[in-house]
């Protein structure tokens, strides 16, 4: 992972299943490495419980089910390290946990399964007005009829509350939750986990073209290309609306493949992608034709070459 420039953080760690009754899963390895200019400047190791490289100046006792990076946090270099992975988003958003009323939270941080929109929602209305247009205009970009929608208490709860255009151009509805289609209450949700208060180190959304209409996936790829400026963004899809993208790059799809070693995730075959920089076919049509392949000579390697603890990782070259 890379902290920033130049700062570079190789992390693995291994786990197994304990000998006990119980079963419980314990931590075998731990390491972390950190690169400065491509020459590493701190690391920590763990095997079984005990560090066999420790980090001057700190004694904890690990524990065997626990990892020595939540330790490790407090010293300064480490930290970086924790903090990027605990940023870690992953998405799934269900418009039927959107439309429920929830109590009152931080909203800081939008929930997996944007359960807490109207806290994510109230507290950018409060804090950060910019960002809170922002999601208005997208919204009323993805979803014409709709004008706003903010965070309504309900008691000691909150929900959403939608703002629809009446009949007359002048007049406007109120729109409860119940009454918005699932389509809408996800873009929703995408759009706040884009924008949310806690930018993402890393943001993982699970198929953003689902319930959506096919008009609005050219809006969706903005918003996920522009939070790809701030955070690292992987999206799972069967879209070929989404793969066809104009500003999407072929160098930027990953296809799934399976080995006789397990699952990899491999670029796109030399075939595919020579035939999509000459303009034969899109990267959705390749899809629709179940000709999007895997590169498996790729993914065979890097499954044989795969060492968590090998020579760790000091510098990331250019894309």
């Amino acid at each position: 992972m890379e902290l920033e420039p130049h700062v570079v953080a190789d992390y693995a760690f291994q786990l197994v299943w304990g000998d006990n009754a119980r079963a419980e899963v314990a931590v075998e390895m731990e390491r972390c490495v950190i690169s400065i200019n491509g020459r590493e400047t701190h690391r920590f190791e763990v095997k079984n419980g005990t560090f066999v490289t420790p980090i001057p100046g700190l004694r904890v006792l690990l524990q065997a089910d626990r990892l020595a990076l939540y330790a490790a946090s407090a010293v300064e270099e480490f930290r970086p390290v924790y903090d990027f992975l605990i940023g870690m988003r992953i998405y799934s958003i269900q418009p039927e946990r959107m439309r429920e009323a929830r109590e009152i939270s931080s909203g800081l941080i939008l929930e997996p399964d944007g359960a807490n929109s109207a806290g994510v929602l109230r507290h950018l209305q409060q804090h950060f007005p910019e960002q809170s247009d922002r999601v208005h205009g997208l919204l009323q970009a993805l979803v014409p009829g709709i004008k706003s929608v903010r965070s309504t208490p309900l008691g000691g709860m909150e929900m959403l509350m939608f703002t629809e255009q009446g009949s007359i151009p002048s007049s406007f509805l109120p729109l409860f939750p119940a009454n918005v289609s699932d389509g809408t209450l996800r873009m929703l949700g995408l759009v706040l986990a884009v924008y949310q208060p806690n930018t993402p180190t890393v943001l993982l959304i699970e198929e953003p073209e689902a319930t959506i209409h096919p008009a609005a996936v050219d809006v969706v790829m903005s918003v996920l290309l522009d939070a790809a400026k701030r955070s690292q963004v992987l999206v799972t899809t069967h879209s070929p609306d989404v793969l066809d993208y104009g500003s999407l790059p072929d160098g930027a799809i990953r296809v799934v493949a399976k080995t006789d070693r397990g699952t990899s995730i491999t670029p796109v075959a030399n075939a595919s992608r020579e035939a999509i920089r000459q303009r034969l076919y899109s990267p959705g049509e390749l899809l629709r034709s179940d000709e999007l392949n895997p590169d498996i000579a790729a993914a065979e390697s890097l499954s044989r070459e795969q060492d968590l603890f090998g020579d760790p990782v000091h510098t990331f070259s250019e894309a």
